[in-house]
């Protein structure tokens, strides 16, 4: 990312955040316990940003990606409606966001209970996703108030993680759905795509609408009035993340141009977690533990091959003291793997291990980690971590999450960082999927939650 990739609001969000930490850690010289830092105008300034550059796209905040009752009472009041998968979301919004209705709310899930089904028309939450023919036979005692979105398999080619081997409906499926809601008399209203995560060309929005497109029109040849396009989630919404949202906001508003135009009669909709509630939170952890050990990468002779993947490294690392160069070539390397002269490579890396107070286990999302664009600083100074990559083959620095768990390991620097026991460490971009996994494992607990803005205050 370069400083132009930086939403300046977001920039102040980290400082406003910091500073708080700072205080609050600098009172308590006692204080143990990981916590989060939510700042509620970045939330407020994301409603801002979403209505600016997604005009006339009505937002259903995905609840799964973080539950926190005092950021859906702020999306609520800014505008935002909810996206839920059963029952026990569905009351969370009813129970902890005043003025919240079913009216308000999309069932996204499409592998539903029948009884998350029933409740959700008991409380009127008639707008639901499907993606077969065997989830229409569920909803078919609720036919009158139903209100149906396929789910399509839309354009992943660039993502990361793609959904479309366990959600959505190939062609065939879409059709099958079609005439299956013909013969049992349902509504069907409209299409949903999800684009998968980590993607890197913005165009898959574009590609997915022009597929909704099609569908929009063969329902029309059915006799189907359809009139909710569904656009999904994966809006990027980190800090350094402002200039790739601006590009899929850009590509989304051709497109609807294009193939729903203003005056067609068509209601899009959207599905924004991460947009809403990454760079809003900052997790705040301690050192508690800070272990050098060395590994012995001893490797014996093998075939050819390996030793000239061995000897390539060799190379490399001559180089940079000036040792090799002019009296070894790249031939005259590859030679010496091919006959096999070297015999072993001797080679030991410093390991400096680092335990926080947090754990891959509880708050650090698991799956979601290499997505978010996490950063690290240091609290009480101006000053961020840096990832500078391969720093050299001899050292590097592990950071752990300290539980008796083996695997929770959260990533690696190549090279040595001088980490202090009980120093205090902030992560941005932790919103998402953070609080949502929170389980108290291994006895860490529930971090509290410290707020900044309106309405703010402290949740334990």
């Amino acid at each position: 990312m370069t400083a132009t990739d930086v939403d300046p609001w977001e920039s102040s969000t980290l400082a406003d955040c910091r500073k708080l930490a700072t205080e609050m850690i600098g009172r308590q010289t006692q204080f143990d316990e990981a916590f989060f830092i939510c700042d509620l105008h970045d939330v407020e300034y994301k409603c801002r940003l979403w209505r600016q550059s997604m005009p006339g796209i009505v937002p259903y905040y995905a609840v799964k990606s973080n539950p926190d009752p005092l950021l859906c009472r702020v999306l609520f009041t800014n505008g935002v409606k909810f996206d839920c998968s059963n029952q026990r979301e569905i009351k969370f919004v009813l129970e902890n966001v005043p003025g919240a209705k079913g009216s308000d709310m999309v069932i996204s899930n499409t592998a539903k209970c029948v009884k998350d089904i029933a409740f959700s028309f008991e409380i009127g939450a008639t707008l639901m996703t499907v993606d077969s023919v065997e989830e229409l036979v569920k909803i078919v005692p609720f036919r009158e108030r139903a209100r149906i979105l396929i789910r399509l398999q839309s354009s992943e080619r660039t993502s990361e993680i793609t959904f479309n081997r366990k959600f959505g409906a190939d062609n065939d499926t879409i059709l099958k759905i079609l005439i299956k809601c013909k013969e049992l008399d349902l509504n069907v209203v409209g299409t949903h795509f999800h684009v998968g995560l980590g993607f890197v060309s913005p165009l898959i929005y574009d590609e997915s609408i022009e597929l909704s497109r099609a569908v929009f029109d063969i329902a029309k040849e059915m006799g189907f009035t359809m009139n909710i396009l569904n656009i999904g989630g994966s809006f990027p919404g980190g800090v350094r993340r402002r200039k790739q949202f601006s590009e899929v906001a850009a590509v989304v508003q051709r497109s609807l141009e294009r193939n729903f135009p203003t005056g067609c009669g068509v209601t899009v909709i959207a599905e924004p977690g991460q947009f809403f509630s990454t760079s809003a939170w900052i997790l705040c952890t301690k050192v508690v533990a800070v272990k050098d050990t060395s590994i012995d990468k001893t490797h014996n002779p093998g075939a050819a091959s390996d030793l000239r993947a061995r000897l390539s490294r060799m190379q490399r690392r001559h180089l940079k003291l000036n040792k090799l160069g002019e009296s070894h070539s790249q031939e005259e390397v590859a030679d010496a793997a091919v006959g096999g002269i070297v015999a072993k490579e001797h080679h030991v890396v410093l390991a400096r291990n680092v335990f926080l107070n947090e754990s891959r286990s509880n708050v650090i999302p698991r799956a979601a980690l290499p997505y978010l664009d996490l950063h690290f600083y240091r609290v009480g100074k101006d000053e961020e971590i840096p990832d500078i990559g391969d720093g050299g083959t001899d050292s590097k620095t592990v950071l752990w999450g300290a539980t008796c768990n083996p695997i929770d390991h959260i990533l690696e620097w190549g090279h040595l960082v001088d980490f202090k026991c009980n120093e205090w460490i902030l992560i941005d971009n932790m919103g998402t999927y953070s609080r949502a996994f929170q389980c108290g494992f291994n006895g860490f607990g529930i971090p509290p939650v410290h707020y900044i803005g309106h309405g703010a205050r402290k949740e334990a």
